[in-house]
């Protein structure tokens, strides 16, 4: 093949910065939805070239489920740890031959049991999973170690006056007896038993309906795998609690925690608030991101960059549905707590009573919508985006428009958003450390 010569009139001149493109709409890949032989729902992102997979077994058994505090917790990370036929390093040894990756995780509503590996190996994954979720028996000597190494782990923690401030917000937000607000304590671990364990598996595990997502490279034959492997187990109901009301007055409170020899303070500030589903929610997102959603926010401008009280502060909105809450979070010296909390208050006032600037609004919709983008990587990233959409209850369009509703989001949205939900009165202040 002859060399051909590119004159240097046709390279790219790099001294000359690219135009920068307004994003269109992005619209993500198709779900496609099946159901297994047991009646079970399958939701399917068939996306990328490698021959691997990743798959979901998701549980309505996570904390909301308990009768026990902690039941959800030790039985979901007791799941791999022995059945009659295998004990807790055969299971692991197993997965590792096959090169499969599980991870079993639980939080406030669902249990999940996640697999990542090669797509040719998924029958062998399915047939081990199989076996633990009919025949686990939750060995009393593996029960005791997990205890033993959650009372550690909580007692390390206890020490973290960030770990106690969270604890403590969510605690008086939502009250001590709803599952969001209620923290496993020692007492709580000692008290629960093997029993428990056992009798919450039969309860939201075993026999029990699932949902699976599943995302990669997926085709016909994946698809009668799982059917032939998951899709046998039996599959009843599981009841439905309903939701919980939320009686805490908490509105205004200021909640000083000492902690002796404590050299810094933890501050929390927030209340309760909207979801994803609420009409506000896209202001409420560009707002709360303006305050302190992203590294160049006016909390981490104000009182990172200019004052150095603190290495970060945050602002999170996590919008769970029915329980969404707002939380801004730093950790400073105590010295410099009260006039943290001030320039927090004072930060709010200011998007409450002006109009934020056009060059602004720019810079954080343009990162929104590229922290967005960026999110949409992946199969396993898309599949995490229409599980939103469907334990949510939301439109299936919500992330197709995602961008356009960004876009839309005006000054006097995000100055109305502020004066609604930011108002002081409507907040709780939590420190803990002293003042």
């Amino acid at each position: 093949m002859p060399f051909t010569f590119t004159p240097i009139s046709m390279l790219l001149d790099r001294t000359i910065a690219p135009d920068i493109l307004p994003f269109e709409n992005i619209k993500i890949p198709v779900l496609s939805e099946n159901v297994l032989a047991n009646g079970n729902k399958i939701y399917v992102v068939n996306s990328g070239l490698q021959p691997i997979v990743r798959l979901e077994i998701i549980f309505e058994a996570g904390n909301k489920s308990e009768e026990e505090t902690g039941q959800s917790f030790f039985t979901t990370k007791m799941l791999a740890e022995g059945t009659s036929q295998f004990n807790s390093t055969e299971i692991a040894e197993k997965f590792a031959s096959i090169g499969y990756f599980i991870e079993f995780n639980q939080g406030a509503e669902r249990a999940v049991i996640l697999l990542n590996g090669l797509t040719k190996h998924l029958e062998k994954a399915l047939s081990i999973v199989v076996n633990l979720l009919t025949d686990s028996i939750f060995p009393q000597k593996e029960f005791d170690n997990l205890k033993t190494v959650s009372k550690q782990s909580l007692s390390v923690n206890l020490e973290k006056t960030a770990f106690l401030a969270s604890m403590a917000f969510k605690t008086n937000v939502f009250g001590s007896n709803h599952y969001i607000g209620k923290s496993m304590n020692e007492v709580d671990i000692d008290h629960i038993s093997q029993l428990d364990v056992i009798n919450f598996f039969e309860k939201s595990f075993k026999n029990k309906a699932f949902k699976i997502f599943v995302s990669g490279r997926i085709e016909g034959k994946e698809i009668e795998i799982i059917d032939k492997t998951l899709g046998q187990l039996k599959s009843e109901s599981v009841e439905n609690k309903g939701e919980l009301s939320v009686e805490t007055k908490y509105e205004g409170q200021q909640i000083v925690i000492e902690k002796a020899g404590s050299l810094q303070s933890s501050i929390r500030i927030g209340r309760r608030i909207i979801d994803r589903s609420h009409p506000d929610y896209f202001p409420l997102k560009v707002c709360n991101t303006i305050l302190g959603g992203y590294f160049g926010s006016r909390l981490m401008r104000n009182i990172r960059e200019e004052k150095g009280y603190t290495y970060g502060i945050s602002s999170s909105h996590l919008p769970i549905p029915n329980y969404a809450y707002l939380m801004i979070g730093t950790d400073v010296k105590r010295e410099f707590t009260q006039n943290t909390v001030d320039e927090v208050y004072k930060e709010i006032e200011i998007l409450q009573a002006e109009l934020v600037g056009d060059e602004e609004l720019e810079v954080v919709k343009n990162f929104i919508i590229g922290d967005f983008a960026g999110s949409l990587n992946t199969p396993f990233d898309i599949a995490d985006k229409h599980k939103i959409t469907i334990f949510e209850h939301l439109d299936p369009d919500f992330f197709n428009n995602y961008v356009k509703n960004i876009s839309a989001v005006t000054s006097l949205q995000i100055q109305e958003t502020a004066q609604k939900y930011l108002g002081k009165e409507s907040l709780i202040e939590i420190v803990v450390g002293g003042k």
